[in-house]
């Protein structure tokens, strides 16, 4: 699963609007993903959209794109 941030208010120095994250946990109303900075990092599900990554870009988690 992946995550594409829609708001990085409040967190410009470790997460870029439009950006898609490989998600690692789903929790409540949480995600976990490796932020810009390079840290393991839980962030509330408002602030992005769920996707489901293209089989082909497995082997690259972070540069993950939603498939159509």
């Amino acid at each position: 699963m992946i995550a594409t941030c829609k708001t990085n208010d409040s967190f410009e120095d470790i997460l870029t609007q439009g950006k898609t994250y490989r998600v690692r946990e789903l929790r409540n109303a949480s995600l976990m993903i490796v932020d810009d900075t390079g840290d393991l990092r839980w962030f509330g599900l408002s602030r992005f959209k769920l996707g489901i990554a293209k089989l082909d870009n497995l082997r690259t988690p972070e540069a993950c794109q939603v498939s159509a």
